[in-house]
């Protein structure tokens, strides 16, 4: 959040947030969507009038974006231990076999990275509706400029905030990618050693 308010360039408030303001109560989001709170979190903060900080349907889209996040951790932490047994059979199966099917996952990786990327590009606006038609029920994720959920995260905050991911997802991938690249000397030893697996020396 920081980073992005604070960016050259960004948006400001027409309707009164600072980037204090917008730090303070764009945390509290933040905090929302990774901590086990129920909804009173966002509906009973206040803005300096008194006055319900978030109106009732901004708070329940927040909890369908929390549900979604739920899923996607879990989904995430399923992936991490298909790859990791995924990876260990490859390593007992193959010589170089780890690194190879990380290589595999890199080059997969930056190929769809760069698809989405291109997609997002050509038309960001209907990019951004069809990824939450997938996740959100129609007239749920849709608000005015002046309700608070748009005044934190307009639309230039969800642009910043996918090049970023974009970006450290580029770059974790490249790193790997260099890191297994399957140089000659590297193929060499992998056959030696697979060969002194197969005939057991």
């Amino acid at each position: 959040l920081w980073i992005v308010y604070q960016r050259p360039g960004f948006p400001v408030d027409s309707f009164g947030f600072t980037t204090a303001d917008r730090l303070t109560y764009g945390s509290f989001g933040v905090d929302f969507l990774n901590n086990v709170a129920d909804n009173r979190y966002l509906a009973e903060l206040r803005d300096p009038n008194g006055n319900p900080l978030f109106l009732g349907t901004e708070v329940q889209h927040m909890a369908d974006v929390k549900n979604v996040m739920s899923f996607t951790y879990l989904g995430g932490t399923i992936l991490g231990v298909i790859a990791l047994i995924a990876l260990i059979y490859l390593g007992k199966r193959y010589a170089g076999g780890i690194r190879r099917g990380l290589f595999a996952g890199s080059v997969a990786t930056l190929v769809l990275l760069a698809g989405l990327t291109v997609v997002a590009i050509l038309g960001w606006e209907s990019f951004f509706s069809t990824f939450h038609r997938i996740f959100f029920a129609d007239g749920t994720w849709t608000f005015n400029f002046s309700d608070t959920l748009i005044r934190l995260y307009p639309p230039q905050f969800w642009i910043d905030a996918a090049i970023g991911i974009a970006g450290l997802v580029v770059i974790t991938a490249l790193v790997t990618l260099i890191a297994t690249w399957p140089t000659a000397k590297r193929r060499e030893g992998s056959r030696l050693r697979q060969e002194k697996r197969v005939f057991g020396l």
